[in-house]
């Protein structure tokens, strides 16, 4: 039996904006191809028929389009980052987490929370996080950095694969 792990981390905006960027990458992604799709028919009824389309190809639309596109991908991703970081950690600077057999404790300042394993509704890892979400809360991210070792990294690792629903696979991220 494993025993219960405790990490103390402080929560970065780093850590977390790769997650964040990429959703935004992810969702653009898709826009584009219902933007590649209006823009034909646009094309296909012609300029005679729509003058608004004219009004598309002069040159302040398409530096505009430009401008928030950039701002979705890469600022709002960055403006919720930091309102993740700033909500997770509260005034404290370090969060200390157990993660054991019996669930998931989480202390800030001097406040305890704890998790049983059926709150847990989906746990993940990327190459950097642990990512752990319960009914009803806000996300737990926990950076891979913080751990002491790559012991306490895989005794982690193992409850989680045990524990959880979504049963998270085992892989080999160091760190």
């Amino acid at each position: 039996m494993v025993p219960s792990i405790e990490v103390h981390f402080d929560l970065r905006i780093g850590d977390v904006y790769w997650l964040f960027l990429s959703n935004a990458i992810r969702k653009l992604v898709y826009a584009r191809w219902v933007l590649a799709i209006v823009l034909i028919v646009v094309v296909a009824l012609g300029e005679r028929y729509l003058p608004l389309v004219a009004l598309l190809l002069l040159p302040p639309f398409p530096y505009i389009l430009l401008c928030v596109l950039i701002f979705m991908a890469g600022v709002l991703p960055y403006l919720r980052c930091r309102t993740f970081v700033a909500t997770t950690m509260g005034t404290s600077s370090t969060l200390s987490c157990i993660v054991g057999p019996q669930g998931v404790d989480v202390r800030r300042g001097g406040s305890q929370v704890h998790y049983d394993w059926t709150a847990v509704r989906y746990a993940k890892q990327t190459s950097g996080l642990i990512l752990m979400s319960f009914d009803g809360h806000s996300p737990l991210v926990i950076p891979k950095r913080c751990f002491a070792s790559s012991q306490q990294l895989s005794d982690v690792r193992s409850i989680l694969a045990a524990h959880s629903k979504s049963r998270v696979k085992q892989r080999d991220y160091w760190p």
